[in-house]
Formats: structure tokens, C-alpha cells, sequence
């Protein structure tokens, strides 16, 4: 993103993302629609309220949490954010995923849709018994 851009509202949404702790998710809230739509592999929800409540069972229950955002690419109606996440869990150990945000921003600058694609399996890896299946499978399927 050039200098110009330092302002933009995806640069200010990502600057956010990285910093984020259960301390500013009042910060983050001031930067969305009232109807803000989020969804990744688990969750899909809408408004603030319901955006908020995903972010906060995150903390509640992953430690260690970081979000860092490789590479921020805008467009006249919002952006992509291409980031690694990682945290820690008692359940599933170290968490890493990699993936790309596709952010809708209305004309007031305020986001409205925060979509997220990753491979949801990855944090499946961890868990017991399932994780032995997700990576058998990802095994199989896999090119040879």
C-alpha cells in the first residue's frame, strides 16, 4: 500500500487486526456497519453484536493470538488482506493458518462485509481422533 493510502479505511482495519486484543474490540466495533457481515470457515454471522461474539469466543478460547497481515491490496470498494494467523489451544496445540480477507467498505468507510478463506482443516490437525482422519484424507487426496 503507497504512503496515499496510510488512511485508507482496509489500512486502519488491518492495523487493527494485527493489534487486536479483548482491550480494543471497542476500537474495532467504531470501524464497522451497523450490518456488518462476517463469515469464515466456522461462523457467519451478522450486525456487530454477532461479529463481536465470534472475536470474543476466540479470546475466550485460543491463547497467544496473532494475526499478521502480509499484504494489503485495495479496491474502490474495499480491499483484500492476504495474513497469517496463529494462537494455541489445549485442545488442538500451535495453530497456524494462512489465508485472505475479501473486505466490502461502504461509502461512509465503514466495513460491511469481512469474508475470510482459509483451509478450516488445519485446526482440526491438532484435535484428537479427528485430526488423525482430516490428515489421512488430506493424504489420500493429495496429488502424487
Amino acid at each position: 500500500m503507497t504512503e496515499s493510502n496510510s488512511d485508507h479505511p482496509l489500512k486502519q482495519y488491518a492495523d487493527l487486526l494485527e493489534t487486536l486484543t479483548p482491550d480494543n474490540l471497542d476500537a474495532m466495533q467504531q470501524l464497522l456497519a451497523d450490518d456488518v457481515e462476517f463469515k469464515d470457515p466456522f461462523n457467519h454471522t451478522s450486525g456487530k453484536a454477532g461479529y463481536r461474539e465470534v472475536m470474543v469466543d476466540m479470546f475466550a478460547n485460543l491463547d497467544d493470538i496473532q494475526f499478521r497481515v502480509k499484504q494489503i491490496d485495495p479496491t474502490p470498494t474495499g480491499g483484500y488482506l492476504i495474513w497469517e494467523f496463529s494462537a494455541y489451544s489445549t485442545i488442538t496445540k500451535a495453530i497456524r493458518a494462512e489465508g485472505v480477507s475479501h473486505i466490502l467498505i461502504d461509502a461512509e468507510g465503514k466495513i460491511t462485509r469481512h469474508y475470510d478463506y482459509w483451509d478450516g482443516s488445519r485446526i482440526m490437525d491438532g484435535m484428537p481422533v479427528i485430526g488423525c482422519i482430516v490428515r489421512w484424507v488430506r493424504k489420500r487426496t493429495s496429488l502424487r
